[in-house]
């Protein structure tokens, strides 16, 4: 709703410019160009950090000799379910 109000406001203030200097500009083509440029950005951003994050569980989750088979037993799953999330970040 937001955008579509946005590229309405622009499209007014693009026949205004144009009523007044007889020139077409299309302002609403200019946002599109930059929304998407900013959603793009956005969607690359969280794909980092999500990554990273993943990678920082997996460092905190390996596999300890010394440690009890519980605690093994519930590392190996959450690798598993990490190995699984990161199979899914593209979704994002």
């Amino acid at each position: 709703m937001v955008n579509d109000g946005i590229r309405t406001e622009l499209s007014r203030a693009s026949k205004a410019y144009k009523d007044q200097k007889g020139k077409d500009i299309d302002l609403a083509d200019c946002w599109d160009r930059f929304f998407k440029s900013r959603k793009n950005q956005m969607v690359a951003t969280g794909h980092v950090f999500v990554n990273e994050a993943i990678e920082q569980m997996y460092t905190r989750w390996i596999q300890d000799p010394g440690a009890s088979v519980e605690w093994n037993d519930r590392a190996r799953a959450v690798r598993d379910a990490l190995t699984e999330l990161e199979s899914h970040v593209g979704e994002i």
